[in-house]
């Protein structure tokens, strides 16, 4: 049996796409297979022997780019199969040389968050082995729209690192306030600055510490969250067109010292820097997957507000998170008919909500605790492992 299965996108430590190839990576290795990356990684921490692991799919890398060079523009046929990352209307995601790229079998990895399907890109799907679906209201919806062989299997934490753990006190006795993600307006960063802007009106100790970073600062996402009627989103960007989170929120009203601008950090370093933080909010309009990033604050045992809706329900429907159950239709101007499934979090529900755990500090964390504890089923090594064993990717680790 050939041992290698190909990953079709950029793998990397900094960008959701890329922390799920690296899993997918490492899990391949954990079963005696050959990662065979068809795209360069992209930035990569890796501890030391998870680079032992990988070394042999990094070893290959320079003979397989010599065999790809080999067919020119043609087709690049694979004897081994391969996993191909697609998204909004089965879009390409970060793997140029997919489309040409055709292996023993195909499998689509998908995550969308706007609901238009082309019917090309609905036969485009069809003609994968199968599709794997990062949510549960993403396999629903392709299954209604005529996708067949739709497999549900969401993303996983890494529980080695994502667990509770002490803290070391280096934010002193401030009430902190954790959001991350990609800033856009589905992420619902403006809803995050109207709500702490609210609370912190009220609480002087709150600081709210962002993870928010984005490539693409001229993408429709960003320009989205620049027309928000939440919080005015209009000087987002500064005079040279970059993201400034400092500056946005400052001239908005939320005071300097009260918000701590974190840099893009690898996902292996974040743990200890939200396990220093009293609380996360992830009011995010649409999440095609579960949000790995609110996965991994809740199996840090922080309390966690979640949107309810589209992929967070993966979390709540197991119980796992506080769900922010005002959801609203996204309004005015904002509307679109790839919008029909989004929600609109309340801003007073969230004030409300931090108000609660800000002077129930003790309970919430007790519940956080058991929330983390039910996040140890959807480790990496557990999803990964039924993934391969729903696309019979078998194990060729010699029997001990």
């Amino acid at each position: 049996m050939n041992p290698h299965v190909g990953i079709a996108w950029q793998i990397g430590s900094t960008f959701g796409w890329g922390v799920y190839g690296t899993q997918l990576a490492l899990g391949l290795t954990r079963r005696g297979r050959l990662p065979t990356l068809l795209e360069s990684p992209g930035p990569l921490t890796l501890d030391a022997l998870e680079a032992v692991r990988l070394k042999p799919a990094m070893d290959f890398r320079p003979r397989l780019v010599e065999l790809i060079q080999k067919q020119g523009e043609g087709p690049i046929v694979c004897q081994f199969p391969v996993l191909h990352a697609r998204g909004n209307n089965a879009e390409l995601q970060f793997g140029r040389l997919s489309p040409r790229t055709r292996g023993t079998a195909n499998h689509a990895c998908i995550f969308f968050d706007r609901t238009t399907f082309s019917a090309e890109a609905i036969d485009q799907l069809n003609r994968f082995d199968s599709v794997i679906a990062g949510s549960a209201w993403n396999g629903a919806y392709l299954r209604d729209l005529g996708v067949r062989n739709v497999i549900d299997n969401i993303q996983g934490i890494d529980a080695s690192r994502f667990h509770p753990a002490p803290r070391r006190g280096l934010l002193g006795d401030r009430f902190a306030i954790f959001s991350g993600g990609k800033i856009e307006h589905r992420k619902g960063q403006d809803i995050v600055a109207a709500a702490f802007r609210a609370f912190r009106q009220r609480h002087d100790d709150a600081v709210l510490v962002t993870s928010w970073h984005n490539a693409w600062p001229r993408a429709e996402g960003v320009r989205e969250i620049m027309r928000s009627r939440v919080f005015d989103g209009a000087d987002l960007l500064d005079g040279e067109g970059r993201i400034d989170v400092r500056r946005w929120l400052s001239r908005n009203g939320v005071p300097e010292d009260s918000v701590i601008v974190l840099p893009e950090i690898p996902n292996a370093l974040l743990p200890p820097v939200i396990r220093e933080c009293d609380v996360a909010i992830f009011p995010n309009r649409c999440e095609g997957g579960t949000n790995l990033v609110a996965m991994e604050t809740l199996a840090l045992g922080v309390p966690s507000l979640l949107s309810a809706n589209t992929g967070h329900m993966d979390l709540l429907d197991r119980q796992i998170g506080f769900a922010l159950a005002d959801q609203s239709p996204v309004p005015g101007a904002d509307a679109s008919p790839d919008h029909d499934v989004w929600g609109e979090s309340s801003v007073d529900e969230i004030v409300e909500r931090l108000e609660a755990v800000y002077r129930n500090r003790e309970a919430f964390r007790e519940v956080a605790l058991a929330h983390a504890r039910l996040m140890e089923d959807l480790s990496w090594t557990r999803q990964i492992d039924r993934l391969m064993d729903h696309l019979d990717i078998g194990d060729l680790t010699p029997a001990r």
